[in-house]
């Protein structure tokens, strides 16, 4: 009785129509199980006899049942004929019966590899890559015609379009786009670019006024930049009023002018940074002797901007900052005062370079004037070794190079810097702190090693030459323990710099010695220093032989 009730639901005229397209269905489904691939038996074999059903309309109470097989292959004979002759269904009347005497035509077992349930467990990786692979290739032609599109509306390519900003004067970065022989400011012939930076770039010239090369500072078109370079230009015009005479080794600003939106500095045209010179030695050092001319200039330097009515901090002391007056002499200036402030305007508390920056910045302290004593100390066992005495990665790398050589800092600037609980902690005996964190295995250092005080110089290079006793040695090593110390308030002053043993009773003699408190205002305290080469020629100070890094 079942079984005529269930003969009887799939043959009502309301119901029947469906049926071919649900065997159509379920055999899909099964096929995609990976059940009716014929797999050494009839896929008819595999389904439960309620599932076979009879999809003849007029077949009597008990005849047999088509397979799913068989249902399969007619609806892939119907999909595949003429559509005019199929019913409502899309099947054409007789494929069934049909399909009852003619064996059924099965699809061609899928290979093992292409099954959907290893693609999604074992192969899982590699259906990602291919996922990821067709994915990337689809973004990536989108983009391209995207980028034609947009192109074709704009009338050129990415590249032709770099320099429509800024009237089609400046590049992406906003950087002035040089054109070598283009006048600036109808009067400086514009040669090359001899320098660039975050700031903008440098250019040598030709002013044509004068008759001689100087280096032109071509600040970015971004207000902010544009912005710091005014503050940038307020001070060095302060500075050279402070210096009427040119003795102080500080760069000269001679003139600044805004040129199709670009504020420009013109500045003297000097050489070779000490970096660079170091870079030429292979990065062995120079002497003793040559060290004592640049530590005494830098010091002339800072003594005058430690002045109590100039009072201004360099802030960004390091090699490449320093230049060369003549390639082939050792008279140097002091150069890019982008980052400079005056003593009682430190807002910034990310400044000077990472091998040169101070304990206090480091540790978020205030700081002022000793941050540049500090940079020196640094700068002059540099020059003398080939290579920095606090190379850190990063900033918390950089303390612990210092740790390894100075041990910690007072427990008062841990306690005083925003920074110093971050670096540092506590000890659990409660008697000073140590570092928080050690990336790395400390290696204990001492400047007696790094300087080898005992041992003929760094790497034994300078052994029984002459200048390079252990007394020299001594007395340099006095200066840098005195110039890196933790305490700017403990650290040597320039004043105390310049007159210590190491340059020289007569050479000290002939720079000022005295503190701020006794100069006039706007003089270097004592008397002026002897230049430390013989005067340059008219016009030789200003050319470049091979100025390779930018100025100002």
């Amino acid at each position: 009785m079942a079984q005529l009730h269930a003969h009887l639901w799939h043959t009502h005229p309301d119901v029947s129509p469906f049926v071919p397209l649900a065997q159509s269905a379920l055999v899909r489904a099964m096929d995609y199980a990976g059940l009716a691939q014929g797999r050494g038996s009839d896929s008819s074999a595999r389904q439960p006899e309620s599932m076979q059903v009879d999809s003849t309309s007029g077949a009597a109470p008990g005849a047999p049942n088509a397979s799913c097989s068989s249902a399969a292959a007619a609806a892939a004979a119907a999909a595949s004929g003429s559509r005019s002759e199929a019913g409502p269904s899309g099947v054409q009347p007789g494929a069934y019966d049909a399909s009852m005497a003619e064996p059924s035509q099965r699809k061609p077992p899928r290979k093992h590899s292409e099954a959907p349930m290893r693609k999604l467990s074992v192969s899982l990786i590699d259906t990602y890559k291919l996922i990821n692979q067709v994915y990337y290739e689809k973004r990536k032609r989108r983009q391209e015609e995207k980028a034609a599109s947009t192109a074709s509306a704009s009338g050129g390519s990415k590249k032709e379009r770099k320099g429509s900003i800024n009237n089609g004067y400046d590049d992406e970065h906003y950087d002035y786009i040089v054109k070598s022989g283009e006048l600036f400011n109808e009067r400086y012939e514009v040669s090359t670019v001899i320098g660039k930076g975050s700031f903008g770039q440098v250019v040598k010239a030709y002013d044509n006024q004068r008759g001689e090369s100087v280096a032109i500072k071509i600040i970015k078109s971004k207000k902010p930049f544009l912005q710091q370079a005014k503050t940038e230009i307020e001070l060095l015009q302060f500075l050279n009023q402070k210096d009427p005479t040119d003795t102080a080794c500080i760069v000269r600003l001679q003139e600044h002018f805004m040129f199709r939106g670009h504020q420009c500095l013109v500045f003297e045209m000097l050489s070779y940074n000490l970096y660079d010179l170091l870079r030429h030695t292979t990065f062995k050092g120079v002497s003793l002797n040559l060290i004592r001319k640049f530590g005494k200039q830098i010091l002339k330097a800072l003594c005058f901007l430690a002045l109590r009515d100039v009072s201004v901090i360099h802030c960004d002391l390091k090699p490449e900052n320093i230049l060369l007056r003549h390639p082939k002499r050792s008279a140097i200036k002091l150069i890019d005062f982008g980052s400079s402030c005056r003593d009682a305007q430190t807002v910034y508390s990310y400044i000077q370079s990472r091998f040169y920056r101070s304990p206090e910045v480091l540790l978020g302290c205030p700081y002022s004037t000793p941050i540049d004593m500090w940079s020196l100390g640094c700068i002059l066992v540099e020059m003398h070794t080939g290579e920095p005495i606090f190379s850190g990665q990063d900033e918390a790398d950089q303390i612990v190079k210092i740790y390894e050589l100075l041990g910690p800092p007072p427990t008062h600037m841990i306690q005083q810097g925003t920074k110093g609980l971050k670096h540092f902690r506590r000890q659990e005996q409660g008697l000073g702190y140590t570092l928080r964190e050690s990336p790395r295995s400390l290696k204990q250092r001492s400047l007696n090693d790094v300087l080898g005080v005992e041992t003929g110089g760094p790497d034994g290079r300078r052994l029984n030459e002459p200048g390079h006793s252990v007394t020299d040695y001594l007395k340099l090593k006095d200066l840098i323990t005195k110039m890196l110390h933790y305490d700017p308030a403990e650290r040597i002053t320039p004043f105390q710099a310049i007159s210590h043993s190491f340059f020289g009773q007569i050479e000290s003699a002939e720079v000022q010695t005295e503190a701020p408190s006794a100069a006039q205002p706007g003089q270097l305290p004592g008397p002026e220093a002897a230049p430390a080469q013989p005067p340059l020629q008219p016009g030789l100070s200003q050319l470049a032989a091979s100025s390779t890094s930018g100025q100002g």
